[in-house]
């Protein structure tokens, strides 16, 4: 079994919940140039908790950031001891 990376997760989600196709992600797409709304960064900020055994606190996910910019904060928190 392959194990997904953060950015995996986050643009599956973006897939599940919104319909986004991941052909349709660049390097400069932010969550807010894909139509994600404060709820759905909630929602995700649980799913990568769930994901990947670690806290996300409020503020870490936000719209104007990239979506590779949020993978890698997720993973500098899960490289946190």
């Amino acid at each position: 079994m392959s194990q997904h990376t953060t950015y995996d997760i986050i643009v599956d989600y973006l897939g599940e919940k919104l319909d986004v196709q991941s052909a349709d992600i660049t390097d400069t797409s932010t969550f807010d140039s894909v139509g994600a709304d404060s709820i759905f960064l909630v929602e995700l900020a649980l799913k990568l908790e769930r994901s990947r055994s670690v806290a996300v606190p409020d503020g870490i996910l936000h719209s104007e950031q990239t979506i590779e910019e949020a993978a890698r904060a997720v993973d500098d928190l899960a490289a946190v001891p």
